[in-house]
């Protein structure tokens, strides 16, 4: 039980990066036009 809490924990994190991540990506692209 503690390991699935672990593992969805740390999906929810690589997601939140992932998302941060493609959000500047997009941001400074429309900074660039």
């Amino acid at each position: 039980m503690r390991l699935l809490h672990l593992s969805l924990s740390f999906s929810t994190k690589l997601s939140g990066a992932t998302h941060s991540t493609a959000t500047k990506l997009s941001f400074s692209a429309f900074l660039r036009r």
